[in-house]
């Protein structure tokens, strides 16, 4: 799902989809662009446009694992394999997100949407994979038969990603990867 693009991200979109299968949808909501603002409204519109997405599989029949994917990160080639990895030898996980830094920094930087389990902001240093309970960075891969259950909400007043993660947890473990990475460009 894509909106709102001001560059030829859709044509590009269209031409992906002559060669391979899948669902698309480009869409113009002349919406604000925010630019990683937490203002209420963007978090509204975000939980929108990932329903929206999210609503373009309408067969969930032969998908073991989804990816989300944002926009502004770069990340090696290898990265669904490396979460795919993780989902399958950890028996418990039904989620994976990258450690997401800004481009020139090693901070975590999606603070906005992780909780740790003891309810605060603390990240670990790097380390072997370790549990959240809440967390995104923009490249997820998920257990399609969960993200089949779960959506995103939000009051406006936290990241839409904080209900999402509340409904994951229901079915299982939400796991950051250190050794997974994504850069968020500014």
């Amino acid at each position: 799902f894509e909106n709102d693009s001001v560059d030829d991200t859709p044509a590009q979109i269209m031409d992906f989809f002559t060669h391979s299968r899948g669902a698309f949808a480009c869409e113009k909501f002349n919406k604000k662009h925010w630019f990683g603002s937490s203002n209420p409204k963007r978090m509204l519109d975000l939980a929108t446009y990932r329903n929206k997405m999210k609503g373009l599989c309408e067969d969930w029949s032969d998908s073991t694992y989804s990816f989300v994917v944002d926009s502004e990160i770069t990340f090696d080639a290898d990265i669904m394999e490396k979460q795919i990895a993780l989902i399958q030898n950890r028996k418990d996980a039904v989620m994976v997100t990258p450690y997401g830094t800004p481009e020139f920094s090693s901070d975590y930087y999606d603070l906005y949407a992780y909780t740790s389990l003891a309810d605060d902001k603390t990240v670990p240093p790097f380390s072997d994979p370790f549990e959240a309970k809440t967390a995104f960075s923009g490249f997820v891969c998920i257990l399609s038969s969960v993200l089949k259950e779960c959506f995103w909400d939000c009051t406006g007043d936290e990241s839409e990603h904080i209900s999402f993660c509340k409904m994951v947890r229901r079915y299982g473990k939400i796991f950051v990867d250190p050794d997974v990475r994504v850069l968020w460009r500014k």
